[in-house]
This record gives structure tokens, C-alpha cells and sequence, in this order.
């Protein structure tokens, strides 16, 4: 497995990687990966920023890489021309990267697995190692709609020579044939969740200094493009008109969110920034309402988080949440960008508690049919098992 990040660096796809290894059945996982504490520059962070390591395996089994001085003087003219050469200074970037990676590996895979987060640069030199040793490559590259065009070219490139494209709903797999990928070569393998933890809502709400009213919670990093301003307005807007909501944003800042609530500071906004695993879990039980109305998405793990605790959720109408959330079933679900129908679709959770619980247990009974990691990983293992099959002799 490769991937620029991993736990404890925090983020969705990091999290599902690390279920999905922890879940194998019948393969065990090398993880080599870039970073584990939590950053987001991810072209100077990759390549510049980026010092050589002892590649020490951590106690986890995880590795991680770097590069030597001399590495990153020749990465420098194709950093800084990058995005007007994408294609080219991408390949130019990875080919540092490939023997590193290639040295890293000492064990004797059978296939090369990339998880796509950020650049595509350990991506496409995990691609050249697959076919220097004549594996099979398999990428997850959690799409979002609008990774396409010019600046993308490079992860385009990525996609389709995969020999096999895991996607986690059907929707992220009609947007990679748009893209070329082939229609062979995509797999919908799903999503799930974290493992709940025992949880208390008191404590949360006391963290936070809560009046004891509706709570809605926001679990998800804090950009623009998660509806962090969106949720804010309806929040306003449900105030104004007396239902006295409060509001709780969990997971790592931003330069954007520390610009926005450092505009916004308001006694029911509570922003906790990152928070470790037992936290988020006594928010979400805490929770009266949990949204994220996110305008882009691949999957969207809150909403089975919050299911999993029985809470109803508020979404947006995009394609690969609504595969996800079934509106008036699981859910609600919202145009993306409307501040009204999010302020109508909380204040009628807030008011209803039995359209809540029936949304909620709901949404639990999707977790345990649809959404839960033992499905997930059968599915994956036999992607596996299927282009392992097909490169033996008859």
C-alpha cells in the first residue's frame, strides 16, 4: 500500500486505508507512505520539504520515505515549473522518487496498491515499480468531480493504466469512464466507517460549554467546499427565527476556517479543531442533528458514523452522497449551496425527535447491510485475487 499520508495524520482517506488494512483477510499490507503527522502542502511537502529518513519501519509497520539533498536539488526546476508542465514535471518528480521506492519495498509483493491524496507523484512511481516487477497496480483514487482538465492530466494518466480502479460508489465510477478509465478496470467496492466507541454526551456538551439545546455537529476537515460557511448561515438563520441551535465543528483547521470564524465568533459556535478519536465519538453522540453539506465528495464516512450511533444526518444532493443517503429515509438531503433548504432541513430535525429516530435507525440498519468494513474488504480482496488469477500460468 503507498499513499502520502497515514495515521495519525487525519483525513478520510487516511482513516479508510487504515480500516481497510487492519480488516485483510487473506493478504497482509506494507503501508510506505510520505507523512504521518498532518499537513496539507502537498507539492512543496512531497517533493521540497521533504528530507531523507532512515526509512526506520515504525512498530505499526509502517515506513516512510524521503529524499537526499540531491534528490530534491533535481525535483527543484520541475517544482517550480509544475503547473505549466504538469504532465511532464509529474514524471520528472516521480522518476526521484521510484528508486527510493523501489529500495523500500524489501519484502516480495504480489501486487502495488496507491491510494490517491494530493499530488500523483509516489502514485506514478508506484506505478513504475508495479511494472518493473510486473505486478499488478491497483489505485483507489477517491474522486471528486472536479479533478478533470489540464491541472489533473497527470492523475488522469494515473487512472487509466491502473489495472484495476476501486471506486466507493457507483457515481465515482461513471466519472472515471468519462475520464477513459476502462469499463473493465473499474470496481465499486463501497465504504464504511470507524468502529464506534463507547460515548458520552454530557461530557461533550459540557466541554463545550453547551445551554442544553438542539447541538448539530460538523465532523470533517474545516474547508470552504464542506459547507462550513453554509451550515453557519442556517445556523443564523434558525436563531433569528427563535430555535435557539448550537453549533460544534470537529477536525483539523484551515487557513481558510481560521480566517472565516476569526470573522464569526459567536457564543453557540464552538470550533474544536482537531480532536482525538474518543472526542468525536462523545460529539456525535451528543449531536442532535449531524451535517456536513459538503459540495464535493466521494463517499462521505460521517453520515455512517453518525448512523452508527442511531443520529440523523443532513446532506447534499450530490452524486455520490445521495448513492449513500437516501433522502427521507436515511436522511435529508439539500441543493448544495442552499442556506435555506439546510436552515428548513434542520429546524425540521430539531422539531420532529421521531422523524429523527426514525432517520437514525435507519440509517444503523444501512450500516450493518450496506456500509460496514468485512463487505468492503471481501470486496477488495477479490479484485485481488482476480488479477493474481489472470497473470498465473493455465
Amino acid at each position: 500500500m503507498t499513499t502520502t499520508a497515514y495515521p495519525p495524520s487525519v483525513g478520510g482517506v487516511q482513516g479508510y486505508l487504515w480500516e481497510l488494512c487492519a480488516g485483510l483477510q487473506n493478504f497482509e499490507a506494507e503501508v510506505i507512505t510520505l507523512w504521518r503527522a498532518h499537513r496539507t502542502d502537498w507539492l512543496l511537502g512531497t517533493t521540497l520539504r521533504l528530507p531523507q529518513t532512515d526509512r526506520t519501519v515504525q512498530s505499526d509497520g509502517v515506513q516512510t520515505l524521503g529524499w537526499s539533498r540531491a534528490s530534491r536539488a533535481r525535483m527543484l526546476p520541475w517544482v517550480m515549473a509544475y503547473y505549466a508542465l504538469v504532465p511532464l514535471a509529474a514524471r520528472r518528480i516521480a522518476a526521484e522518487m521510484t528508486s527510493q521506492l523501489e529500495q523500500a519495498i524489501e519484502s516480495q509483493p504480489v501486487l502495488v496498491h496507491n491510494h490517491r491524496i494530493g499530488r500523483e507523484f509516489l502514485a506514478i512511481a508506484s506505478l513504475a515499480v508495479a511494472r518493473r516487477r510486473g505486478l499488478p497496480f491497483v489505485l483507489t483514487p477517491y474522486h471528486h468531480p472536479r479533478w478533470h482538465g489540464y491541472r489533473y492530466s497527470a492523475w488522469t494518466g494515473v487512472y487509466r493504466a491502473a489495472d484495476a480502479v476501486l471506486t466507493l460508489t457507483q457515481a465515482e465510477a461513471g466519472e472515471l469512464q468519462r475520464l477513459g478509465v476502462a469499463p473493465e478496470r473499474l470496481h465499486v467496492i463501497g465504504g464504511a466507517a470507524d468502529e464506534p466507541l463507547p460515548a458520552d454526551a454530557a461530557r461533550f456538551r459540557a466541554r463545550i460549554g453547551s445551554t442544553g439545546g438542539p447541538l448539530v455537529v460538523f465532523a470533517g476537515q474545516l474547508y470552504r467546499y464542506k459547507g462550513v460557511p453554509l451550515l453557519v448561515a442556517a445556523g443564523e438563520a434558525l436563531r433569528a427565527r427563535g430555535v435557539e441551535v448550537e453549533l460544534a465543528f470537529l477536525g483539523p483547521e484551515t487557513r481558510f476556517s481560521r480566517s472565516f470564524f476569526s470573522r464569526h465568533r459567536r457564543p453557540w459556535i464552538h470550533v474544536l479543531g482537531r480532536v482525538d478519536n474518543q472526542t468525536k465519538w462523545d460529539a456525535i453522540e451528543a449531536a442532535t442533528v449531524v451535517c456536513v453539506p459538503s459540495e464535493q465528495e466521494s463517499f462521505g464516512r460521517i453520515y455512517v458514523e453518525a448512523w452508527s450511533k442511531g443520529k440523523p444526518v443532513v446532506a447534499t444532493r450530490i452524486p455520490a452522497v445521495s448513492e449513500v443517503v437516501t433522502d427521507g429515509e436515511s436522511g435529508l438531503l439539500i441543493d448544495p449551496g442552499s442556506v435555506d433548504q439546510l436552515a428548513r432541513a434542520l429546524e425540521r430535525l430539531v422539531g420532529d425527535p421521531a422523524l429523527s429516530e426514525r432517520l437514525g435507525k435507519r440509517g444503523r440498519s444501512e450500516v450493518a447491510s450496506r456500509f460496514n468494513w468485512p463487505a468492503v474488504v471481501r470486496r477488495v480482496e477479490s479484485v485481488y485475487e482476480a488479477l493474481l488469477a489472470a497473470r498465473r500460468p493455465a
